[in-house]
């Protein structure tokens, strides 16, 4: 119904603003990542975090993916709020001191911030 029939009807009629876009980002994450990701995920003090690597989890269904299918990459298309806390999970690197794996959780980590800047410039382009 258009706005007339609306108000004849007694109904409000909402005002309807800008458009709004949400970029969303495709990223690559080798089985390495995944692994990483799980096990950082699984021992975070944040609970959101942690669920990431429990079943429903995205970290928990791309391991899953990559296992059931044998892949050694996976790609995910994602929002700036599920990369945000990919970074945050990584950041318990530093506060593991785990030496097994230090260049690539940086270089994860480094990516997801990455990527994170990217979907920031664009949803500025678009939407300011």
């Amino acid at each position: 119904m258009h706005k007339m029939g609306l108000e004849r009807h007694g109904y409000p009629v909402m005002d309807i603003g800008k458009m709004i876009f949400q970029p969303l980002i495709k990223l690559t994450f080798t089985r390495a990542d995944v692994v990483c990701l799980k096990e950082f995920s699984a021992s975070h003090y944040d609970g959101a975090c942690r669920q990431l690597s429990q079943v429903g989890g995205s970290i928990y269904g791309m391991q899953q993916e990559m296992d059931a299918l044998g892949k050694t990459e996976i790609q995910r298309v994602m929002e700036f709020r599920e990369i945000d806390l990919l970074a945050k999970v990584t950041e318990q690197f530093y506060v593991s001191q785990d030496s097994r794996t230090g260049s690539e959780v940086q270089n994860l980590h480094l990516g997801l911030l990455r990527a994170l800047d990217e979907i920031n410039k664009e949803y500025k382009r678009q939407n300011i």
